[in-house]
Parts: C-alpha cells; structure tokens; sequence
C-alpha cells in the first residue's frame, strides 16, 4: 500500500489517503450505523488504517467492475 505504518505498530508521520476497500476486515473496518459489515466501502483515512470517514461502495471489482473515482483535497477544510 505504501502507506508508513503496518497492523500493529502506530507511526508519527502525518498522511491522509483514499481507501478503496472490498474486503473488510474486522480489525480496522467500519460498521454501518446499524452495526452490521459495511462491505465494500471508500474511505479517508487520517495517519491511521482506520477509516475517518467512509461510505458503502457498491464496486463489483471481484466480479470484474471498473470503476472510476474523483478526489477533491481542500486543506483548508477541517472536519
């Protein structure tokens, strides 16, 4: 992924990437608001794996789907 960090060990340099997920993972995956797997999902992700914001995709990429994405960064914007 090159991303500075792995599963176990936390790191202090700062990143902010676009998660674009279709396995999920218990470990460091989202619920959604009903408690249940979110699947597929997209997500930003803040020096972490966890997910800061996320939302279900419904991508198909196992079966084969192609899909495209559009990422917008303000850095101004604080959430």
């Amino acid at each position: 992924m090159g991303l500075p960090i792995n599963g176990t060990i936390t790191t202090t340099i700062q990143f902010v990437d676009a998660e674009f997920d279709t396995i999920w993972n218990r470990n460091w995956d989202p619920l959604t608001p009903e408690n249940t797997r979110m699947e597929d999902q997209v997500g930003i992700n803040i020096s972490s794996l966890n997910s800061t914001k996320a939302q279900k995709w419904s991508s198909n990429v196992p079966g084969g789907g192609v899909c495209q994405a559009w990422i917008k960064y303000d850095s101004d914007l604080h959430f």
